[in-house]
């Protein structure tokens, strides 16, 4: 890429990331990525560790002022033990139903062989 059209490529980049609607984006995320992992009693650093993260990172996330990449939203909805939409998308209820499956499945492993967690799905 000519150097004139890189700058003009991360100038794009830098004011895409100050837009009002990805800034409400992100906190929105951080808040519900901070949902989940209190829903499960975990701390930040047991997040970290479970997706393999810096936990500064998943402070920052949670905080609303560091992005994501679809790798790391992908180990996080693993380290929360929900699929990637309901990481986006689930109701507050859909969170208990989650997380009580997912504790029952710990308690008796052989119920983690009939259904992921949250969504009802044989493995």
């Amino acid at each position: 890429m000519p150097s004139k059209a890189r700058e003009t490529h991360r100038s794009f980049r830098s004011e895409a990331r100050s837009a009002p609607a990805v800034v409400k984006a992100l906190v929105q995320f951080g808040k519900r990525i901070r949902e989940l992992r209190l829903a499960l009693g975990y701390t930040q650093e047991q997040v970290a560790e479970r997706a393999k993260l810096d936990a500064k990172h998943v402070q920052a996330m949670e905080s609303g002022k560091s992005n994501a990449t679809i790798a790391t939203i992908v180990a996080l909805a693993k380290a929360l033990h929900v699929t990637v939409a309901e990481l986006f998308a689930a109701p507050a209820k859909k969170i208990k139903s989650s997380v009580t499956n997912y504790k029952s499945s710990e308690k008796h492993p052989q119920l983690a062989l009939v259904a992921e967690p949250g969504t009802g799905r044989k493995t």
